[in-house]
């Protein structure tokens, strides 16, 4: 054969062969590519469905009366052996839950005791099937008092802790997700913690101070009209709460952290922002931030470290930011009349220490411009101070762990303070130079809600 007919002869038979296995390598791989992403797409469509499912209960539970959150009890819940089964975290011989469920959850994230109502309760005690046509599964329901006792969410007046409401969701599929869908919220009674109308001085483990700031019993509710303010970590430059990103260091809320005159208002302090929405809480607890990051010297939980500086009844320094934190309100739509005020704060002594201790609670009338608060200050309108010999023993000290205390203060002899509409109510704490180790608060988040209430 000539030169010019090799040249123009087809493939070779070894040239044919090499080349339909190309194809089938890459016919193969196509498929193998269709599979995985036809798995991905359906894993995706049953976990949305069951998103959909644990949302529409929770919804279903909120609903309910603050009464009927707890379980029936007609079967009490059982434990399981299987990680991925959320029964696996019923402790206690099926008597508390641990709600946060992530490895190293942070110190203090312990089993609740379960909240159950054979007479009340609506909740069911037993996993529930459930079905799309498509998908199944079961729901598991659980509520649990956010306290160590559980009859501290008892309904009524003895109420002085939240309720944790939780919904579980599992796929019954290989091609699902193996672990459940959780959705989890904080729920408080209305006619003690949240909404107007309610009397802060109803709670047992409220405690008031007089006017010389000594803790007395408290003999009268409060009345007029409450509000109840939430604790953000968020600068009142926002008029709503925005998402905390991490662990920051402290917020120059009471002092200048650089240039503050007329014409360079970039280091004026900024107060953080009170609101009416409690902090969410999302599927997934977020983790307990520590707002005071720069601080050494101790451990802390999260939260803001407020070290001491004066006395209650003298006036708080303005240049150091940890000897203080402050909070305003957005600009008020009409006047607000302050007569009596009931605080709630998450809060523990500074490394864990054992000490005595006293928190100061300033409350100011603020301009509806924070932009420059060294040239044009808030008007300070009363002070108080709230010490651990006001719980019930009167010789416990200030807790070493992260609990929430709630309190009132009678704010006047007689009469009120108004603060114009337009203007801002503002509250300061800071810890007393009387006391024997510094404090934490924490604040915003769904396992720490520290409020202010006020009535008038």
């Amino acid at each position: 054969m000539s030169a010019r007919a090799r040249a123009e002869s087809g493939f070779t038979s070894i040239e044919l062969i090499l080349a339909m296995m190309v194809a089938i390598v890459g016919v193969i791989s196509l498929v193998g590519t269709l599979d995985v992403s036809r798995r991905v797409t359906t894993y995706s469509e049953m976990k949305e469905a069951a998103s959909h499912v644990a949302e529409q209960s929770m919804e279903e539970l909120r609903a309910l009366d603050y009464g009927e959150l707890a379980l029936n009890g007609n079967v009490m819940p059982s434990s399981s052996t299987d990680a991925n089964n959320p029964a696996h975290y019923l402790q206690g011989g099926g008597t508390t839950y641990l709600w946060d469920q992530e490895a190293g959850a942070p110190a203090g994230h312990t089993a609740e005791p379960l909240v159950i109502d054979a007479t009340t309760g609506q909740v069911p005690a037993i996993a529930e099937s459930w079905s799309d046509g498509r998908v199944q599964g079961k729901i598991y329901r659980y509520v649990t008092c956010a306290s160590a006792a559980a009859e501290d969410c008892d309904q009524g007046p003895e109420t002085s802790a939240y309720k944790r409401v939780i919904v579980a969701v599992t796929v019954e599929s290989s091609l699902g997700p193996q672990k459940p869908i959780l959705v989890s919220t904080l729920v408080s009674d209305p006619d003690l913690a949240n909404g107007e109308g309610s009397n802060p001085t109803e709670s047992p483990d409220t405690f008031c101070t007089n006017e010389a700031g000594q803790s007395v019993s408290c003999s009268e509710a409060a009345t007029g009209t409450v509000s109840t303010w939430y604790l953000y970590d968020t600068p009142a430059t926002n008029s709503t709460r925005q998402e905390i990103a991490g662990s920051h260091a402290t917020h120059a809320t009471v002092a200048a952290s650089g240039a503050c005159t007329g014409s360079d208002t970039s280091g004026c302090p900024v107060p953080d922002l009170m609101g009416i929405d409690p902090p969410p809480a999302p599927t997934v607890t977020p983790p307990v931030y520590n707002y005071s990051n720069e601080i050494t010297g101790g451990t802390t939980p999260g939260g803001a470290v407020v070290r001491r500086d004066t006395t209650c009844t003298d006036t708080p320094t303005t240049t150091d930011n940890t000897k203080g934190h402050m909070w305003v309100t957005p600009p008020l739509a009409e006047s607000m009349s302050l007569s009596d005020a009931a605080m709630s704060i998450s809060t523990q002594t500074f490394n864990g220490a054992t000490a005595d201790a006293m928190v100061c609670v300033a409350f100011y009338d603020v301009p509806e411009s924070i932009t420059n608060l060294v040239a044009s200050p808030p008007t300070l309108l009363v002070a108080k101070g709230f010490d651990n010999n006001s719980f019930d023993s009167g010789s416990i000290t200030w807790p070493s762990t992260a609990t929430s205390l709630a309190f009132t203060l009678e704010l006047f002899d007689s009469g009120s303070a108004t603060i114009a509409a337009g203007h801002r109510l503002g509250v300061r704490i800071w810890t007393s130079s009387s006391s024997g180790a510094d404090l934490v608060v924490l604040y915003d988040h769904p396992a720490h809600v520290s409020y202010l209430q006020v009535s008038g």
